[in-house]
């Protein structure tokens, strides 16, 4: 039987920093939803100065002066939110080229790049959630006022064509 000295195992040794561990598969499915947040963020900046002028209309019933300071205010921020979201990309990037898809286990590390890419998407889900949560609204209000409206129609022409 061999006997190792301290010597064998201090060079069998490695360091927490370079020992791999593969990611947890609740973090490589945060990963995966935050690369789709994060590309939609940068798309959605991106057309934000096109959009401006859309949430200042009288389309919106509700919550529409909110929305556009809402805009303004995600304007005024854009060129450090593009900034934060394009260096994401690009540790989002490395990550998955490092990991081979999210496949090999990263060095420990990495674990912590990849917990920064979850909460920076779950931060740009909930922006892009609170600006479609009023449009979906405002858009579930005009259906709801034009199939209304329609009802309203077809009683009147019903009360009119059955007193003649």
């Amino acid at each position: 039987m061999k006997r190792f000295t301290l010597d064998d195992v201090i060079q069998r040794a490695t360091s927490y920093d370079d020992w791999k561990a593969s990611l947890d598969p609740r973090l490589q499915q945060g990963l995966v939803w935050s690369g789709y947040t994060i590309f939609t963020t940068i798309g959605f900046l991106l057309l934000l100065p096109a959009i401006l002028p859309l949430t200042g209309s009288d389309l919106f019933l509700v919550l529409g002066p909110q929305l556009q300071e809402f805009c303004f205010f995600l304007l005024d921020l854009m060129p450090l939110l593009l900034t934060v979201n394009l260096i994401a990309v690009v540790a989002y990037i490395a990550l998955l080229w490092i990991t081979e898809g999210l496949e090999k286990p990263p060095v420990t590390a990495w674990h912590y790049t990849a917990f920064a890419e979850v909460a920076l998407g779950a931060v740009n889900a909930f922006v892009l959630a609170l600006a479609a949560a009023i449009v979906v609204l405002n858009l579930f209000l005009w259906i709801v006022a034009i199939v209304l409206g329609v009802i309203v129609v077809f009683v009147v022409l019903g009360i009119l064509m059955a007193s003649a």
